[in-house]
């Protein structure tokens, strides 16, 4: 193709190469799916990327830049991928425990204010790197290179979180316009994110010698060299060419690059041919001094393409290269629903083997010999013994009895803590002649050997929940693969019906009307300018609900990367009304209780009431964390158990830090059915009014973070069905004795037509009657009704 051939192809084609690199003009579903695709591979590649003896931080970094929204939930889970497959199964655990703790970091502190600041998700990277590192560098003893490579291994972690969040974060206000410059920091830290790609895919060579990464690696030196200067094309040749250069054990292409950078730069105004040219002269010149003669071929062929690629690409599509993204074409969709799912599934099956391995190893590893008992009075006697006169008489001639009184003295010693010279027989005491200093050693051994039996006893049980973690990861990945795997059915003909109407009223949009899993039916309309349907909401649902045959709730309008949206789901035949009334403990300024009440997609509603260990502010902010978390993972999909199974993990190993557990009151309403499930944890009484019927949900359940492996953890499940009519109640333990809430039953019973909120009102005024103030009081009251025709 001649030089503009490309250009010229575009403009008899009517396609806009720019816009196809930034996305535009391709469907949202589809770009969605390659974006998530794309994160992916990234998280996956990343962790590809070695150095110094098999070393792979950079999955790690690129979990904890992406952030926790669904992006880069898929780059964390191709992390995941990646260092589950790796060949030692010791470093895969390691990266794949620190992505895991970091992530959830992220997930959990999210919505504070530290969670915005820069350096928060690298100093999170410092602290579970080098607390996970830190566990094998002390099994090995603490070897001088293992503690440089540690060290060398966080750093690199930690940067490559700070340099990658710079990428993958927003861009700063200079930076938000269309065709923006680069800034320096931006260009340095992009360049170290595909440097680090450079190094994971710089392995794959064809026929024997050529390299598809150095080619995009020369290519893209070409490319920021034409539009970036001197500057931009010499950091970035030197960049990917030290990547490249460790990768191949060679200082060649550093030189290389840099040079080729340079001197683009130089001629950037000479025009691409000139700048191509130049780039193919100096790696042959490189290639000449630098390389073996087996492989100069290679590297000018890899030149040549690179430089054929550059002239290829027109000008005006640069400033979008950025901003690109893969693209696939149309009618893939469900290959990458297919290519998604299957991952999920490995992934899933990879932690359950690593779990159930583990376990296994640990379970078998046993107590080792240092906690005995006997090695209390073995280490005093080596101590004290040794260099004593009548060191042959005790241990040879009467070795016996001083066999046995020792053995005596074991448990007087364990059941008081500690060692007295009364806990030995006369006939030892009198003849010892370092007695008090044996005692002393002795109790000094002890203590020793409390705090070994201490400390393994918490590794055992950190052990055992980075297992039990594992277990709960596997199975969240197996439920979202599962719900990946279960695509909805589309309704063509009514998806025709919405087309010709949208058309008629002069709206252009494209249109899906699907069947999710429980056969509802969820419409979704994207286009540019969809105004003429969010204005009148209520006129919308009713046109569009008449049209498809199906009662539709008013429409939702959201604005994001691909443009507007316009969403309507089926009615639900139920809808409720719901009060709340809190008051603090008597002496105190906040409530350490904290609750939400929130509707899914699905039509689930939940009700989440949560108390704080003890009151106040420190309550107040273990409760508020546990109902964002739980609200999160219910918004994502996750089911109940899982979701308050990895809360409980969650609480158990921050409790390391602080002690703080919480109690759970969960419900969650489908309003398809008037199914209910109540989940409790730790949680007082709930009270369901069916007719004039007053039914109590009681807990057996520990709280959330009090305990984990414990059948007693799993929490209390309550099943039950309710309809128009029906009464229910939350209320945290300050409000009422759970043996002695005959009013609050007979309240309920009693009460008539008022409102929800009166109800708890009512409620809240006479716990504090029955009770006093003497913990913090907080109430939930739902009534379901019969929802009514927006009409």
């Amino acid at each position: 193709m001649q030089r503009g051939g490309l250009r010229a192809w575009a403009r008899q084609s009517g396609v806009n190469p720019a816009r196809l690199l930034a996305g535009r003009g391709v469907s949202p579903a589809l770009r969605r799916g390659a974006l998530l695709l794309f994160r992916f591979a990234m998280g996956y590649l990343l962790t590809r990327a070695e150095m110094f003896s098999g070393r792979a931080p950079f999955g790690v970094g690129f979990v904890a830049a992406g952030g926790v929204d669904t992006m880069s939930f898929f780059g964390f889970i191709g992390a995941l991928c990646g260092y589950a497959g790796m060949p030692d199964l010791s470093d895969g655990l390691r990266y794949a425990a620190v992505a895991v703790l970091v992530f959830a970091a992220g997930f959990v502190f999210q919505d504070t204010g530290a969670a915005q600041k820069p350096m928060f998700m690298p100093l999170v990277t410092v602290a579970a790197g080098g607390f996970v590192g830190v566990v094998f560098v002390a099994a090995d003893g603490f070897p001088l290179s293992g503690v440089l490579l540690y060290v060398a291994e966080v750093v690199m972690m930690t940067g490559a979180a700070y340099f990658f969040r710079t990428v993958l974060g927003p861009a700063p206000a200079a930076e938000a316009a269309e065709n923006p410059p680069l800034s320096m920091r931006r260009l340095i830290s992009l360049l170290i994110l595909v440097s680090c790609l450079f190094l994971s895919l710089s392995r794959l060579v064809l026929f024997g010698g050529l390299s598809p990464a150095r080619c995009a690696a020369l290519l893209l030196v070409l490319l920021l060299a034409r539009r970036g200067g001197v500057g931009a094309g010499s950091t970035s040749g030197l960049s990917v060419g030290l990547a490249l250069d460790l990768s191949a054990g060679t200082p060649f292409y550093a030189v290389a690059y840099g040079l080729t950078g340079l001197i683009s730069g130089v001629f950037q105004g000479a025009g691409k041919p000139a700048c191509a040219g130049l780039g193919v002269l100096v790696t042959a010149v490189s290639a000449q001094w630098a390389q073996e003669e087996s492989a100069r071929l290679f590297a000018v062929c890899e030149a040549a393409v690179a430089a054929v690629a550059f002239l290829l690409i027109p000008d005006d599509a640069l400033p979008f290269l950025s901003a690109g993204a893969p693209r696939r074409a149309a009618g893939e969709e469900e290959r990458l629903r297919d290519t998604v799912r299957q991952r999920l599934r490995g992934a899933a099956a990879s932690f359950r083997s690593l779990y159930e391995a583990l376990t296994g190893y640990f379970v078998q590893g046993g107590h080792s010999n240092d906690e005995d008992i006997a090695t209390v009075f073995d280490r005093t006697t080596d101590r004290v013994c040794k260099k004593c006169a009548l060191v042959t008489v005790c241990w040879d001639k009467e070795s016996l009895a001083t066999f046995h009184a020792l053995t005596d003295t074991a448990s007087a010693m364990l059941a008081r803590g500690a060692l007295e010279p009364s806990d030995f027989p006369t006939y030892f005491s009198a003849r010892c002649l370092n007695f008090a200093r044996f005692v002393s050693v002795g109790n000094e051994e002890l203590t020793a050997l409390m705090y070994r039996r201490q400390f393994k006893a918490k590794l055992r049980e950190n052990r055992a929940q980075l297992c039990r973690q594992y277990a709960e990861l596997a199975q969240i990945l197996q439920w979202t693969a599962e719900e990946a795997a279960a695509a909805p059915a589309y309704d063509r003909e009514a998806e025709n019906r919405l087309s010709h109407y949208l058309r008629s009223v002069g709206v252009e949009g494209r249109v899906a009307v699907s069947l999710g899993a429980a056969r509802r039916t969820r419409v979704e309309i994207a286009g540019e300018n969809l105004s003429a349907l969010s204005g009148g909401r209520r006129e919308t649902a009713r046109a569009l609900s008449t049209l498809l045959g199906v009662p539709l709730g008013p429409p939702e309008q959201e604005r994001g990367v691909f443009g507007e949206r316009i969403v309507l789901t089926e009615s639900e035949p139920l809808a409720t009304a719901i009060g709340v009334a809190a008051r603090q403990k008597q002496g105190q300024t906040v409530n350490g209780d904290n609750g939400a009440h929130f509707k899914t997609d699905d039509g689930i509603l939940y009700l989440l009431l949560s108390d704080g260990m003890g009151s106040g502010q420190a309550a107040s902010v273990d409760s508020g964390q546990a109902v964002r978390l739980l609200e999160r993972f219910l918004r994502a999909g996750i089911p109940p158990e899982n979701a308050l199974s990895t809360l409980n993990s969650a609480l158990v190993l921050r409790g390391e830090q602080r002690v703080g557990f919480v109690t759970v009151d969960l419900v969650a309403l489908n309003l398809l059915n008037g199914d209910v499930v109540f989940y409790k944890c730790g949680a007082a009484p709930s009270y369901l009014r069916c007719g004039r019927k007053v039914t109590r949900v009681m807990n057996g359940a520990l709280p959330a973070g009090l305990s984990a492996g414990d059948p007693a953890a799993a929490p209390d499940v309550t099943r039950l069905r309710v309809g128009p009519g029906a009464l229910l109640l939350l209320a945290s333990d300050g409000v009422a004795d759970p043996e002695a809430d005959d009013w609050l039953c007979r309240l309920l019973a009693e009460w008539g037509d008022g409102s929800p909120r009166e109800l708890a009102g009512q409620v809240l005024e006479a716990g504090a009657r029955e009770r006093g103030r003497v913990d913090d009081m907080t109430v939930m009251a739902l009534r379901v009704e019969r929802r009514r025709d927006p009409s």
